[in-house]
């Protein structure tokens, strides 16, 4: 089997980034999905008001760690550009 060429190495890393960049947006709207869910539960829980900081927290942590990706804070939450 041949070696791959320079083109076909660039391709697939560049696919690769694409994937994982869309991995990134799925995982940022499920946390925000679920902090909404926490906001608009009113249910008597001890532990939502913690439960909440945690994942606003993770949330916050989530955009420190891809703040190169294109999203931008708004309003408290991330959005994408």
């Amino acid at each position: 089997m041949p070696p791959p060429t320079p083109l076909s190495i660039g391709t697939s890393s560049v696919l690769r980034l694409l994937k994982e960049e869309s991995s990134y947006h799925k995982e940022l709207q499920q946390q925000l999905s679920r902090i909404d869910k926490l906001e608009s539960d009113t249910a008597e829980d001890e532990n939502r008001e913690f439960r909440l900081r945690q994942e606003v927290r993770f949330l916050d942590f989530l955009y420190m760690e891809r703040e190169g990706m294109g999203l931008e804070r708004e309003g408290g939450l991330l959005m994408g550009r």
